[in-house]
């Protein structure tokens, strides 16, 4: 079977099954030594953290982090809530004797770490606040601050960390020279904490990170200006992945962010301002920003701009630019629920006509069409049998 292929689904949510090695933001499963992503196509809501104690309040968590605070002064021997932060985190009631002996929470997240084989600190899907991540960070800075150093990845995704929270674990970029991959998706950071990354970035370099996911934070055009500003500078020059769907950018937003990566150098590979589960609000100036742009992502092998408003306009500039051989390494385009219409439907079926490793997956709505006939068109467009609209009943 070719390669090349246009995936069209009517009023429904494209899903490459070629594409399974890829997972989207949410899908999550947890096992005994951690949190992982799975190939799931849609959120699957993950299960509670086993713990018989119900999860702390606002004011607990509170309570929380002036524990923990004295925690770290008496070098760890804590009790509530060193607890509180330890059943959150799914070490249990059990490793509490233990974590104290240990001199602390952070030195027995690091010794587990350890034990297990792995270099990740592995604290997604636990429902940590701001003031967990404060007290945690303090820790991690402490006397166990030397080891972080071993450390590639750091994983805070799908929790409920605001600005303040992101203030506090920028710092660790500092202590983590070897950092590959840090994960803060699925929380809701905003501009102020996507300010202080970007500055964390900016100071430390971050020379090691090539993967950087900030999806569904409510970043917003100013939060992703001063990222893009701090990649201009030099941050995170090795960068190879970077997801910011969901986070309220328009035009401006991406216009920023490809001056950015063009005065930085990165050499991205995956960019994702859009999935399937939510987009931004990026319509054909900011299209236009990147394809002018193409020959600085001479490395890019996939590119989602889901749930945007791209537009006819911008879906035909989008397909002049591939058919003149921009992005040439190009193999994935995700363009769906974007209101291209026909004429856009037509003008990417002939890019995939003439670049035969390129595929793009499309889902349209009646609206984005027109007519019935219309949408029947657009589809044998893509090479498939049209399917009846009555046929279709929404993803769950």
């Amino acid at each position: 079977m070719s390669r090349n292929h246009v995936f069209v689904l009517l009023d429904g949510h494209d899903v490459d099954e070629c594409d399974q090695s890829r997972p989207l933001l949410h899908g999550r499963r947890q096992h005994s030594a951690g949190t992982e992503l799975t190939s799931v196509s849609h959120y699957v809501a993950p299960p509670a953290p086993p713990s018989p104690v119900a999860a702390p309040s606002p004011t607990s968590a509170e309570g929380s982090a002036a524990d923990l605070s004295s925690d770290a002064a008496s070098g760890g021997a804590g009790t509530s809530g060193l607890g509180i932060l330890c059943k959150k985190l799914c070490l249990g009631e059990a490793v509490l004797e233990e974590a104290a002996a240990a001199a602390g929470l952070a030195a027995y997240l690091l010794d587990d770490a350890e034990r297990r084989g792995v270099d990740t600190l592995q604290c997604c899907v636990r429902g940590l606040t701001d003031a967990d991540c404060g007290a945690l960070a303090g820790l991690l800075a402490g006397p166990v601050a030397l080891r972080l150093a071993r450390l590639c990845t750091l994983d805070f995704g799908c929790n409920q960390i605001g600005c303040s929270g992101a203030a506090a674990l920028a710092p660790l970029l500092g202590l983590a020279p070897l950092l590959k991959t840090l994960r803060l998706d699925s929380n809701c950071i905003g501009c102020r904490g996507a300010s202080a990354l970007a500055e964390a970035i900016a100071v430390h370099s971050a020379g090691a990170l090539d993967s950087l996911l900030l999806g569904w934070n409510r970043i917003g055009d100013a939060g992703v200006s001063e990222l893009a500003d701090a990649l201009g500078r030099g941050g995170a020059p090795r960068l190879r992945e970077l997801s910011l769907e969901a986070n309220g950018l328009g035009d401006a937003g991406a216009e920023a962010l490809v001056r950015g990566l063009a005065a930085g150098g990165q050499r991205l590979g995956r960019l994702s301002l859009g999935n399937e589960v939510g987009g931004n609000a990026i319509g054909s100036s900011g299209v236009s920003a990147l394809t002018d742009a193409f020959h600085v992502f001479d490395e890019l092998i996939e590119l989602r701009l889901s749930n945007n408003q791209v537009g006819a306009r911008g879906a035909v500039g989008l397909a002049t630019a591939l058919g003149l051989g921009g992005a040439a390494r190009l193999v994935r385009l995700t363009l769906a629920s974007n209101r291209i219409g026909p004429e856009g439907v037509a003008a990417l079926r002939g890019v995939g006509a003439s670049r035969a490793e390129l595929s793009i997956a499309l889902s349209l709505q009646l609206a984005e069409v027109g007519a019935a006939g219309d949408c029947r068109a657009a589809t044998a467009l893509a090479g498939e049998r049209p399917r009846p609209a009555h046929s279709w009943s929404p993803a769950t």
